[in-house]
């Protein structure tokens, strides 16, 4: 007996924004404490170590980049970008070079990289800009930045289509600049998949295709357009899918319910997430 979906109802979409308000709040907490030159630094290090203890080879880091500086530790200078890609750089090295010491550098052999990560409520003219920010530090860390996400609760506005022109145009300056920066979009982590509307022309699963995402976050309402799963798998897109996220903010009730079997069954690439593990453990 197969199971059945859960229904985006009134009562259901409500407890998910409650369980998005209370995430929302918790990593500001976590960027109010870890926003500080040594203790990012330090932060680095022990997510590396974290790592290494759950058998992780490689690693692409998610950080919110639209907080343009920290400050350093005499609270005199304010680290940009650069300096925090540098950070990471260094901790990555310094980590290295502790495992080779060792004999261990196959517990991490494969390192870590960024995709680079904006919310999805901001206006236009700041999305063309943190798309420009995204590029510049694309060609100061080649090596580094791997991909652009948009990330935020997907119940509320904007959907991705929203950024449609700023998402065109940033694909043409990387084409000019021989660059290569895929989107890796965060879509169908919702009941609805309308983009913060009722309008169905706003999915942000078709917006995901349309500009050519190399991959998506979550995925959840994947299934329930059956001409976009043979259209991602025609393109060969990858569904990141995190079931414990989805079940701590009530997409599903439980990990039975999920849909990650179905996505499998329909022959879909797929990956296993633990979707931020500091915050939900």
């Amino acid at each position: 007996m197969g199971m059945s979906a859960p229904v985006a109802d009134e009562q259901s979409l409500n407890i998910a924004r409650s369980i998005w308000a209370c995430f929302n709040q918790g990593t500001r907490c976590f960027k109010g404490l870890l926003n500080y030159e040594s203790i990012y630094r330090w932060y680095i290090g022990a997510a590396i170590d974290s790592m290494i203890r759950d058998k992780i080879m490689y690693a692409e880091l998610r950080p919110m980049l639209m907080d343009k500086s920290i400050p350093s530790d005499d609270g005199q200078r304010l680290l940009d970008l650069s300096d925090q890609m540098k950070i990471i750089l260094e901790e990555a090295e310094k980590k290295k070079t502790e495992l080779m010491r060792k004999g261990e550098l196959h517990k991490f052999p494969f390192g870590l990289k960024v995709i680079y990560c904006t919310p999805r409520s901001i206006p236009k003219s700041r999305m063309r800009t943190e798309l420009e920010d995204c590029i510049k530090l694309k060609l100061a860390y080649p090596g580094l930045i791997c991909g652009f996400d948009l990330v935020g609760a997907e119940d509320r506005p904007n959907n991705i289509g929203f950024y449609r022109d700023e998402l065109l145009a940033f694909t043409k300056s990387c084409e000019t600049l021989n660059i290569r920066i895929p989107f890796m979009f965060h879509a169908g982590e919702t009941l609805l998949d309308t983009g913060g509307s009722r309008d169905p022309k706003n999915s942000n699963l078709y917006d995901a295709l349309l500009l050519n995402a190399s991959r998506i976050g979550h995925g959840f309402s994947l299934m329930k357009h059956p001409r976009l799963v043979e259209e991602y798998k025609r393109n060969n897109i990858c569904i990141e899918v995190c079931p414990i996220s989805n079940e701590l903010l009530h997409l599903c009730r439980n990990v039975k319910e999920h849909p990650f079997p179905q996505l499998l069954a329909a022959g879909l690439h797929c990956t296993i997430n633990s979707d931020n593990p500091s915050l939900f453990r």
